[in-house]
């Protein structure tokens, strides 16, 4: 039966948890915070962070917007999509609440924490229907299922993190992870079981690239080297080199990357975070298209409007 549906209402999709995608023109999707009644856009300002609590990652410049976690305040995050007549179409609510934060002169980190949400990317049948058949699994429940949904109904870029001490190294792809431009500040959220992560807390040092989403097949190899330890350099299948001033490899694709000192760590749960600082940024190449994950779900919707995102 589920191979019979499959094949009547999936038949030239593929069903899987995220999708990897470009973006050849604009992103279609907008995100707002909601403090109380009032609504502000923090589409290129929110990250997700941590999955297990899903927490939140969202940027207010100072003087911009009033936060004050002592105030009785309902707190949303709303995932809109961006027609074609300039309307919007809500596909996701996340209702959020105060976890934490880390101030800064020019602005403040909020860290908000999941408390539920609501997806509309398909109607509550065929939601129930997807989840049961093809998400389903010990833990995983449907409120931790929407709760992913609502995260990824935004892409999020895919960057390559790379780290050395002495003879160790370690390059591995992320996504939980943004970079505040005009603070020189990145984030980043790495799961407790990263091998690396106890080196990059130690040595306070981490250099992040862009990559072009022509590389996806070396990017998601590397994926491999989250749990793991990488080959000898000469045994990758790419050639790299030594970052400018920490010496970190360096993929030879590579268009940009950043050198990083880490200034704070906060434990999310499933991940850490760590915030930290520009020290230095390289332009190696001409930029191209990049990557990103989406979840399934706002795939399927997308592809069913006519407006999906080229998958890579």
């Amino acid at each position: 039966m589920k191979h019979f549906l499959k094949e009547l209402f999936y038949k030239d999709i593929q069903i899987t948890e995220y999708s990897g995608i470009t973006v050849t023109e604009n992103i279609h999707e907008k995100v707002y915070f909601k403090i109380g009644k009032k609504l502000f856009e923090v589409t290129q300002d929110h990250w997700v962070l941590c999955l297990e609590p899903l927490v939140f990652g969202i940027w207010l410049p100072k003087n911009k917007i009033a936060f004050d976690p002592n105030k009785n305040h309902d707190y949303s995050l709303y995932f809109k999509e961006l027609l074609l007549n300039e309307k919007e179409k809500k596909l996701a609510v996340a209702k959020v609440k105060y976890f934490d934060r880390i101030d800064e002169q020019d602005g403040s980190l909020l860290l908000m924490k999941l408390n539920k949400s609501k997806i509309s990317h398909t109607n509550l049948m065929e939601t129930r229907f997807l989840f049961s058949k093809y998400y389903k699994k010990p833990g995983f429940v449907f409120k931790k299922f929407k709760a992913y949904v609502s995260g990824y109904s935004y892409p999020r870029k895919v960057r390559i993190i790379s780290f050395k001490d002495g003879d160790y190294y370690n390059i591995f792809p992320m996504d939980l992870l943004g970079n505040i431009t005009e603070s020189k500040k990145f984030v980043f959220g790495l799961r407790h079981t990263n091998h690396t992560l106890a080196k990059i807390i130690e040595n306070k040092k981490i250099v992040v690239s862009e990559i072009p989403c022509r590389h996806k097949t070396e990017v998601y190899d590397l994926g491999k080297h989250h749990s793991s330890k990488p080959p000898s350099p000469d045994k990758l299948p790419f050639k790299i080199f030594p970052s400018k001033n920490f010496e970190f490899p360096i993929t030879e694709w590579a268009e940009k990357y950043y050198e990083i000192k880490i200034i704070h760590t906060l434990n999310l749960g499933s991940h850490m975070l760590l915030w930290g600082e520009i020290q230095h940024e390289e332009i190696l190449k001409k930029p191209e298209s990049h990557f990103y994950h989406i979840h399934f779900m706002l795939h399927l919707y997308q592809k069913r409007k006519g407006i999906n995102y080229q998958l890579v």
